[in-house]
């Protein structure tokens, strides 16, 4: 889902998100409300499709079982 932080109707995602500016990946539990921000690891792994679906898997992975 994209969501613009800058449209203030979308103010109370961004604030729960903490989320001002630019911010590409969460991964978001709506049962538990757990949320990961994956915004660094997407900026450091962008130049290399492979290894970012590779490692992408991997974290989406790690979020469902914690």
């Amino acid at each position: 889902m994209l969501v613009n932080v800058d449209d203030e109707k979308n103010e109370q995602k961004a604030e729960a998100f903490e989320v001002h500016g630019t911010a590409l990946s969460f991964l978001f539990n709506p049962q538990t409300e757990k949320k990961m921000n994956l915004t660094e690891f997407a900026f450091m792994n962008a130049g290399n499709k492979e290894k970012f679906m590779d490692e992408l898997k991997k974290e989406i992975d790690a979020f469902l079982k914690s």
